[in-house]
């Protein structure tokens, strides 16, 4: 750990609930659980106002629905949201690792939340060269991509209007090692928070509205290291998070 309570990796005890997510990979069951319980909490509260602001629509047709309908399709936006990343969170198919452009990929991803930082005033920057490469599985790698993108929008959810926000993609080569890097300048993640970025979503059912965000997380740490992938995590509360993709070069 650093002075200031960040982590240049993915902390070890985090590391340790390898296991607890193999369970997860190898127990489709289990992993339908925790999958659906995600999804029945996030959205049953945006389904309920969808539904409690139609019928105000249909009791006074009379009103103004212009703000109503505003309401419905955050809402709407919300759900559409969640179910793109319940759909790409976990590839079950035999690992296939390919020779991909790293600058294809990201862009497949980035065009998922093009419209959500256009209406929340986000600065979405990628700077990754046409000619990178990198061995990987495109599926998995596209589940990885937006599980750190998913965390990094999110991060701005209650951040102040006037406060800078900006998420840059971008790549800084090794001699041994290729680095993709999503930054954000949104909320960052305590001490507690990163520790606690697999175990607690498993271990604490009271934890449940968490569920979602760290299991995108947790998944994308398996992911990373059944492809060789160093995912590493430098985060400041209140100053942002930077998540860091580390590719061995052939």
């Amino acid at each position: 750990m650093k002075n200031n309570g960040t982590y240049d990796t993915i902390p070890a005890e985090v590391m340790a609930s390898t296991d607890i997510l193999e369970i997860i990979f190898k127990d489709r069951l289990n992993y339908s659980t925790l999958v659906s319980a995600a999804v029945d909490h996030g959205l049953h509260t945006p389904i309920v106002i969808i539904k409690g602001l139609a019928e105000i629509l249909l009791r006074d047709p009379d009103q103004d629905p212009r703000e109503n309908l505003k309401k419905i399709s955050r809402e709407a936006d919300h759900i559409l949201k969640l179910l793109t990343a319940m759909t790409f969170v976990a590839p079950i198919e035999p690992v296939q690792m390919q020779n991909l452009s790293l600058r294809e990929m990201v862009d497949r991803v980035v065009i998922y939340f093009e419209k959500r930082c256009l209406e929340n005033g986000i600065s979405l920057t990628v700077n990754i060269s046409q000619n990178i490469r990198v061995e990987a599985d495109p599926n998995r790698l596209k589940s990885i991509l937006i599980s750190l993108l998913q965390n990094a929008v999110d991060s701005f959810d209650n951040v102040p209007a006037a406060a800078p926000r900006s998420i840059l993609i971008h790549t800084q080569s090794h001699d041994e090692r290729l680095d993709l890097v999503i930054s954000d300048t949104g909320s960052g993640m305590t001490s507690q928070v990163q520790d606690n970025v697999v175990n607690k979503i498993f271990l604490d059912k009271a934890e449940k509205h968490h569920l979602e965000s760290h299991l995108g997380l947790a998944l994308a740490q398996k992911m990373s290291n059944d492809l060789g992938i160093k995912l590493g995590l430098v985060s400041e509360n209140e100053k942002g998070t930077s998540f860091t993709l580390s590719f061995p070069k052939p």
